[in-house]
């Protein structure tokens, strides 16, 4: 086993060093830039168990698409007990794009598999100081996984749902009035630190809208009225964040604030798909 582990090549990502990284190492080699740029596909694994712990989410470069596919079949889909079968594996083009106001976002096509990656790859991308993005349909391994969640529900489970539901939009409202009222004190400060005072009040409003949207998606369901109130304060928050930079700031502080609302969005817009 020994020699085996010698062999492996532990300066790039490929499924054989996965299984020998620990996890900073792992993060430490997605950051360079030969991990991230021309590669044509991906091949994600969610809750992966690293030799010393888990990660929520890996990601797999491939240079070429054809040696993505060969990998997904013959080693992903196959070795359960390492990648834990469909519902945790999603194989997906993938391209940089760099948008007008200069962030760089990862984009992702599904192409096969069955993991709903959007909230996890957006955290692990941010860590790169880049938005993440889902392109293109759901693969229908990723569609059958849905309607598998809402059959499984009881009356008395979506009684439940509705309950929650009905808090959240009530939480929703008060958030939305503390962000008006938030903006209102933006417009008559000009002074730098009143300024930051008020971005840390934002920064509240913004984490208390992230715990109601990770109880959403644990739940799995969002209709039509509650993505529409999400909308509005996922526009809300994209404004003040905006606002509320302080101008002193250097470079990557601004980078890392931009990194900060691109993850959040994410974590929004992956609420706003499931239907």
């Amino acid at each position: 086993m020994k020699e085996e582990t010698q062999q492996v090549d532990l300066t790039t990502i490929n499924l054989d060093s996965l299984a020998i990284l620990k996890k900073n190492d792992y993060l430490k080699l997605l950051k360079k830039p030969s991990s991230l740029k021309k590669k044509e596909a991906f091949i994600f694994i969610c809750k992966y168990e690293c030799v010393n712990g888990k990660l929520p989410i890996v990601a797999v470069p491939y240079k070429k698409m054809s040696e993505a596919k060969k990998d997904f079949k013959d080693r992903v889909k196959k070795d359960k007990k390492a990648f834990g079968g469909s519902k945790f594996i999603l194989l997906a083009e993938t391209n940089i794009v760099k948008e007008e106001d200069g962030n760089l976002i990862f984009e992702a096509r599904p192409l096969a598999g069955g993991a709903d990656i959007e909230v996890a790859a957006a955290k692990l991308f941010s860590k790169m100081k880049m938005g993440f993005r889902l392109i293109g349909e759901a693969t229908p391994e990723q569609l059958e996984a849905q309607k598998e969640l809402e059959k499984d529900l009881s009356p008395q489970e979506l009684e439940q749902l509705a309950k929650k539901k009905a808090k959240r939009l009530a939480r929703y409202a008060k958030i939305s009035e503390n962000l008006s009222k938030l903006e209102l004190a933006l417009s008559k400060f000009q002074e730098e630190t009143k300024k930051e005072s008020l971005a840390a009040n934002i920064q509240k409003m913004e984490e208390a809208l992230g715990v109601m949207v990770d109880e959403a998606l644990s739940d799995g369901v969002i209709d039509a009225e509650e993505q529409q109130q999400i909308d509005a304060l996922e526009a809300q928050l994209l404004k003040l964040n905006t606002s509320s930079a302080p101008t002193t700031l250097s470079k990557e502080e601004i980078n890392l604030r931009m990194a900060k609302v691109d993850e959040n969005i994410a974590r929004l817009k992956a609420a706003l798909k499931i239907s």
